[in-house]
């Protein structure tokens, strides 16, 4: 499943529309990768944050 759960890396994927822009230096399709070993165990949310209002939150649980 992606990203639930995840063991090793995994992958959050994005689309922003040429219109929209973050701190991400590309618009269209894109991907984060995030290594399990940067993070502690443990469940994670995360927003996505355009203009200082959010667009979308989802959740993930990094398990062993």
């Amino acid at each position: 499943m992606n990203p639930n759960p995840f063991n090793g890396t995994t992958t959050i994927s994005y689309y922003l529309p040429i219109n929209k822009a973050i701190q991400i230096n590309q618009s269209g399709k894109g991907a984060i990768d995030l290594k399990t070993s940067d993070i502690p165990l443990g469940v994670y949310q995360y927003s996505l944050v355009v203009n200082e209002k959010v667009i979308d939150e989802k959740q993930m649980v990094h398990t062993k």
